[in-house]
This record gives structure tokens, sequence and C-alpha cells, in this order.
């Protein structure tokens, strides 16, 4: 008797993308936004939840994945396609690996679907008026304990506590290193009132800028308390607040959170450094929203003084290193050099800051414009080209004409070669561990990452670059003061992390922290790598005050309430 063979089917292997995304919340899928789509689209709601791809033998949860397209988009989290600014494009692959080999029966429910301009231009997906009305309604309301829905299409009950975490593979690990994890929690409390009324003051700006027709004198004065200028502020980016603030707002009325509480998640680089989760975190709010809303709660906050150069300018101090100084100019002189060189470019300070900052995590000089890439028909450019042609409002061409000019710039040119000489000195004195033939880097903060890194072509292992070699010491001993910071603060006091900097409750003599950190950070040092001393970091304190006076509420309240908001949310995506 011949006994049949049973092929063993070779389970598919899930990008890691796909796992990463299944273990995080999506804050803006909420059950009324579900419950309106289902009974206003009827497309949508026969949509079943998890649909089975015979090609990709797994399940597609469906509808929620058309439910994150549509927040993402609304809340403009993703870029817009390269041919017209009120579309996106989304990867034919990404889209077969999230619904299945019929994913455009599913796009063109809830997008209009065109092909490119351009002949092997990607397509073109307009989120449908309908349901960006349907998402106005939702969003634009004062609905408080708003629910939250999960992949299986049912209530969220209970949200992350763990506040840093760590992916491997696509799974969460907790972190035995991030000793002080408990001594942080993940809600923080924001002031309420402030975060209802910048909805309503970026919406008012937004309009008059596009249309002239709201009074705004009140937010004017709001905005000059913390020193911004209403008019210096483009369109884009006032479209970018003005989502930004809705957002917050309705991220603040979730049931699981709390009322009132923003869930802020971090995750931990090989570094050490402490990146806030999601598009919307209050790591990287901009200052415009981030001094209103945790104003007036007696908090304040803490930077590190141009950390990454007085790091590497000390490090190569530390191990008798070559002088450097250029770099100690720079240090000396932080606020001057970059209103000078920000002057002399045409550029604003943040774009400089930004600029210096790329050199000393090991950009080259010259900022050169970029690949083409031949599928996707764009160029590819560096992150940091990127932002200079996005201060040029899109122009390539202006772009690479300040890249060039930055390039040519002799003080520039003199700070980098110092930063070179200081990564040679480095070299000789950091920390590495063997695993067979593998060469591994170990920073101050006893985080590794491998030296060798596999080439999957060739399958050979090549040397990681001086950017990637030099960022991992300088973050590392960035998340070493940030360690020794958590446990000064002790339990509930730290509210949250910036990378260089931190919020609290504590009012600090920060002359005390800055002797604290140098004779803790002397003593890690010297059971690193031998150096004799330890950092020593200037600290900055401001408390963040309220800038909005408490009896203006009920006046802008009655003010905001005579507002539209559709029109301009049709013309801001």
């Amino acid at each position: 008797m011949i006994k049949k063979v049973t092929k063993i089917k070779k389970k598919r292997k899930i990008s890691k993308r796909t796992l990463l995304s299944r273990q995080r919340v999506e804050y803006n899928i909420q059950d009324i936004l579900l419950d309106k789509l289902d009974n206003e689209i009827r497309a949508f709601r026969d949509i079943r939840w998890r649909v089975n791809s015979k090609k990709y033998k797994d399940y597609k949860d469906v509808k929620y994945t058309l439910l994150k397209y549509i927040t993402e988009i609304y809340f403009r989290h993703t870029q817009p396609h390269n041919q017209n600014k009120e579309a996106h494009t989304f990867w034919y692959k990404v889209l077969r690996e999230d619904l299945g080999n019929d994913y455009m029966k599913y796009m063109e429910i809830i997008f209009d679907v065109m092909k490119g301009q351009r002949g092997g231009s990607t397509y073109q997906y307009k989120l449908k008026d309908k349901i960006i009305k349907i998402c106005d309604e939702v969003y634009y309301t004062d609905v408080k304990n708003r629910g939250l829905i999960g992949r299986d299409g049912n209530r969220v009950k209970v949200v992350p506590t763990i506040p840093v975490r760590k992916y491997k593979d696509g799974e969460i690990t907790k972190l035995a290193k991030r000793r002080h994890n408990d001594q942080f929690d993940t809600r923080v409390k924001l002031n309420e009132n402030n975060v209802w009324i910048i909805s309503k003051l970026f919406k008012d700006l937004l309009d008059n800028r596009l249309y002239k027709t709201k009074k705004i004198d009140m937010w004017v004065d709001i905005m000059k308390n913390i020193n911004i200028d209403v008019n210096k502020l483009s369109t884009e980016k006032l479209i970018r607040l003005n989502k930004k603030s809705l957002e917050l707002w309705v991220r603040i009325n979730l049931a699981a959170v709390g009322e009132g509480y923003f869930q802020q998640l971090y995750t931990e680089k090989d570094s050490g450094r402490l990146y806030g989760e999601g598009w919307l975190n209050l790591q990287t709010l901009e200052k415009e929203i981030r001094y209103i809303v945790m104003g007036g709660l007696g908090y304040y906050e803490y930077d590190m003084d141009n950390a990454h150069y007085n790091i590497l300018y000390q490090y190569n101090r530390l191990t008798g290193g070559v002088a450097l100084d250029t770099m100690r100019y720079y240090i000396d002189n932080t606020d001057k050099v970059r209103e000078d060189l920000s002057n002399e470019f045409g550029i604003e300070k943040k774009l400089t800051k930004r600029i210096l900052l790329a050199y000393v995590y090991g950009h080259k000089l010259k900022i050169h414009g970029g690949k083409y890439d031949t599928v996707k028909k764009e160029y590819v450019d560096t992150q940091l080209l990127g932002k200079i042609i996005k201060f040029c409002d899109g122009n390539r061409d202006d772009g690479l004409f300040i890249s060039k000019y930055v390039s040519q710039n002799k003080f520039i040119g003199e700070l980098h070669k110092e930063i070179d000489l200081a990564y040679e000195e480095m070299k000789t004195t950091w920390i590495t561990r063997y695993s067979g033939d593998k060469e591994r880097l170990v920073n101050p903060f006893q985080n590794e990452i491998m030296i060798n890194k596999l080439n999957k072509d060739t399958g050979k292992y090549i040397r990681k670059n001086k950017g990637q070699l030099l960022s991992h010491i300088l973050q590392g001993v960035e998340a070493m003061i940030l360690d020794i910071i958590i446990n000064e603060e002790g339990e509930g006091n730290f509210i949250m992390a910036h990378h260089d900097g931190w919020v609290s409750k504590t009012n600090h003599d920060t002359s005390r922290l800055e002797s604290t950190i140098r004779v803790i950070t002397d003593r890690i040092m010297n059971k690193y790598n031998g150096c004799d001393g330890g950092f020593a970091i200037g600290i900055k304190k401001i408390k963040l005050n309220n800038p909005i006076e408490t009896d203006w509420v009920d006046e802008i309240k009655n003010i905001s309430n005579q507002t539209t908001t559709t029109n301009i949310v049709k013309n801001t995506l």
C-alpha cells in the first residue's frame, strides 16, 4: 500500500511592518466613526471584518485597515501624492499585504481612484467627499468618553501600561535596562480647557488665512504670550497645527485612557534613546501647541544645552583628543552661530539647528541630491535635503542651491573636519565585544549594536557607517544622563521625555542637577573605558505657565460656537 505524502504548507512570514502595526493601538479609530460609516455607507457596512486570502494564507483585518487608512489621511499622517496634493499614494504590495488580492474593490468604497498623470506613475487615492463629511461630523464635536475599536471590531477596554517598550521581530519586549520604567506613567495630564481652545484657535487662524472671514485678535494675543508671531506661520503649518490640535482634543477624551489625559508611549532604540510612539506624540509636538496644552499645570521643561556637540567635545577632552577650537566656539556661542548662519543662508534658525545636528551625526559635508527611484518615478533624497526642500515650499532647485551654499561655508567646513577628528579619537577608546566573527559596539549606557551589518544582497557583513556608530555613542551618553534624571525625579514627578530634555513636576535647582550629572557620569565613564572625569552639561529650565487667562474661557467658547468647519476641512486635505 502506497502512502500518500502530504505536502506541508509553508506558513507565510508576515512582514515586520505588519507585526509592529498589530502591536499598536490606533487611537483615532473610534466607535462613533464606525457607527456613522456603517449607517451611511452601505458598501462599508457590508464588509466583513476579517477576510481570508487564498493566495496569502492568512486573514486580513479588512474593515479595520480601511478605518486606519481613513483616519491617517484625514489627520494628515501621510504625505500627499507627488502629482496631486489632494490625493495620496499606496504601494500596491502594501495594499495586497493589508487587504488581499481584491484590494481595489475595498479601496473604491472610500476613495476616488485615479491613474497617475504621467505613464508609470502610482495611482492617486482621494478620500470621497462623503467620507470627509462623516469625519468632520465625528471629530468636530465635544463628545467625551469616546470608545476605541480594536482589530476584531470590538471596543478596546485596556490600553498599554508600560511606558517604554522595545520591539524585536515585531514583538514587544519589556526592558530590563530601563530600570525606571515604573517611575513615570503612560498617561500625561494636559490642560483640558486649553486643548479645547486651541482646537478652535488654529481653525479660526486658518479660516482667516484662507477666507479673511474670522476675527482673530484674541487668538493673536494668545500666541504672542508664547512668543509666536501668527503672520510668520505658513499656511501649510497652520493646516498642520489645525489638524494636530483637533486630533489632540479627540485623544484626551478617550474612555480607555481617561478624560484630560494623553496616552504617551515610547520606543527605545538600539542606542537607548527614547522616541515617542505614533505620528501624534507629545515629544514631537510643535511648541505652538505643546506650550499651551501643558501650561498652567505646574510643569517645568528642562533642556540639555547643545547636548550632542557638548557630549562629543567633552568625550574628546576626557580621552585626551586634539584641540577642537571651532566646535568649542560653537558651544560657547550657540545662539549667535545659529543666528549668523541662518541670516547668511536665508533660512530659519530651526532648520540651521537641524543642519548642524545632521553633521554631528556623521552627515557628509556635501548635501547631495539623492538617487532617482525608477520604480516610484521620483527622487529619494536624504532626510536633511528633504527638510531644506520643504522649507523652500517644495522647490527642489532652490533646496539644492541652499544645500550647495551650506556645504561651501567655511565655518561649517572647519566644524565638519573637527567632527571627523573627534570620531577618529573616539574609535580608539570605545568598547567593543565579539561574538564569533561579529563585532558589537557598546555605548556608555551599555546598549549594543552590530558594527558589521549583514548585506542581504551579498550575504556578507559590511561595516556600519560613521554616522550610525557616532550617533550610537552620543545618544547612549544622552540616554545615560536621562536615566540619571529619572532616578533623581522619583516616582510620579517625571512627566515626559524629550530627546535631550524632559518635563517634570519638580522645580529643580539646575546647578545641583548639573553637579549630579557630572559626578555620576564620572563614575560611569571610568567604569566604561577608564576616563577620568564626567560630563559638564548645562541645563536650561522654563516654567510652563498658562498663556491663556482663565476668565477668557467662556468668552472664547461663545465666539467659537458660532464658527463653522466643513469648508475649512475640505480645503485643507
